[in-house]
């Protein structure tokens, strides 16, 4: 018993701050380690709140959560509705509470060691389910397959390609650091990639693409492409070869393909196909822009008034049920309608601040911050067209990477980390 207590006691604060992403499979629960984090934090700041605003990295989390919150409390003054935008605005600190006692929890290399072990695990077990539902069609805990998108454990949502493709960085370079000793672990990515690709979520697609390039930059600054560039065209080659097969055995697959393939069109209806009718968002976006272009329509209030703005042959207008969406489906246009111009200063502000001090404080990149950064920079990467950057799932995951990622900053440049592979 007192083995046990004593492994809770050296375990307990990173398996806390694991559990986040275990329950993201989740609606709601997600919300309960957050919450322990955040109160946890009020005990700590009514310890020693001088020690814990001395520390850099908690000096630079006020800050950035200062660019985000701001402008969302400024955006209250012109807020359409504006109960829904306190739901938003008024919980949102919990952010950075829970940031406070993470940074604390993930203070130690090894904490920072385990947790990364724990996701990576977590996401091999989500894809390799995903796929098991794909070929028996369900998964299992049962979950049925619909025949043309992949769930798994996130049933009956389909948030399993964004996820998948959002955390693709942090994946990589576990592969990266401990596929030298044991060279089958690459062969993880086959049911990966391939669960993102039958996902049928296009916006996770892009979502892969985009964290994939920032990796391979990654590598190319640490030097890593020459030594492994057998590895780095072997993965890229099942990358290809997956979307091919699938491609041409998948009928969802091939059709979203087909469809996506619109992009490249002139035309715009052919375009707001192949978006999935997000033209049609985005215009009704751009008119509300017009009108309340400083602090926006406030977090949240796109839907309240979309079809006050939405021209008669807009296609949502025109549905059976005509449908207003929840969110502008583009997570920059998103902060420039609901935050207006002083939201999109300081976004931008917020990503110079970021890099900024990561550039500095990696060393050269030589860090293992650096794939984790990738991957917050990815959920908020402003052409994201999946979950809305405002709302509580989407910001969660959001957050929570980017505190991990000023965790591994504050532990030193990682080299000694980085040479431990």
């Amino acid at each position: 018993m007192e083995s046990v207590k004593r492994w809770l006691i050296d375990n307990g604060g990173w398996l806390l701050v694991a559990s986040v992403v275990v329950l993201l499979t989740t609606r709601r629960l997600y919300n309960l380690p957050l919450l322990v984090l955040a109160l946890t934090a009020l005990y700590l700041l009514a310890r020693q709140w001088r020690t814990i605003i001395a520390r850099s990295e908690m000096r630079l989390l006020l800050l950035l959560f200062a660019l985000l919150w701001m402008p969302m409390v400024l955006a209250l003054t012109g807020a359409v509705s504006l109960e829904r935008s306190l739901s938003t605005v008024v919980p949102y600190p919990r952010f950075l509470l829970g940031g406070i006692t993470l940074l604390w929890l993930l203070n130690g290399r090894m904490a920072r060691e385990r947790l990364h072990v724990a996701v990576v695990a977590l996401l091999s077990l989500w894809s390799i389910d995903a796929m098991w539902q794909y070929l028996s069609g369900h998964n299992i805990l049962g979950y049925p397959y619909n025949g043309e998108r992949l769930n798994g454990f996130f049933y009956p949502d389909f948030r399993l390609g964004p996820e998948l493709a959002v955390f693709l960085p942090v994946y990589l370079e576990g592969l990266r650091r401990w596929g030298r000793r044991h060279w089958w672990l690459w062969l993880l990515l086959i049911p990966y990639l391939s669960a993102i690709f039958l996902s049928g979520t296009r916006s996770a697609w892009v979502l892969l693409a985009v964290g994939l390039l920032l990796y391979l930059w990654y590598l190319g600054r640490l030097g890593y492409l020459k030594r492994v560039k057998a590895v780095v065209w072997g993965a890229l080659a099942i990358g290809v070869v997956s979307l091919v097969l699938f491609a041409s055995t998948d009928e969802a697959v091939r059709e979203r393909l087909q469809k996506s393939a619109g992009l490249f069109s002139t035309d715009i209806e052919s375009i707001d196909n192949a978006t999935a009718q997000r033209v049609s968002i985005w215009q009704v976006a751009m008119l509300m822009v017009e009108d309340h272009w400083l602090t926006g329509v406030g977090p949240r209030g796109f839907r309240y008034v979309f079809m006050d703005y939405a021209p008669e042959d807009n296609y949502w207008k025109n549905l059976r049920r005509p449908l207003a969406p929840n969110q502008p489906h583009l997570v920059g246009l998103e902060v420039l309608v609901e935050t207006g111009v002083v939201g999109i200063v300081g976004f931008l502000a917020f990503f110079w601040v970021l890099i900024t001090y990561a550039a500095k404080r990696t060393s050269g990149f030589r860090s293992d911050a650096v794939p984790w950064l990738i991957a917050a920079l990815v959920a908020l990467f402003p052409l994201n067209t999946y979950l809305a950057l405002y709302a509580s799932y989407w910001s969660s995951l959001s957050w929570w990477l980017l505190l991990v990622a000023l965790a591994m900053m504050s532990g030193g440049d990682g080299d000694e980390r980085d040479n431990a592979d």
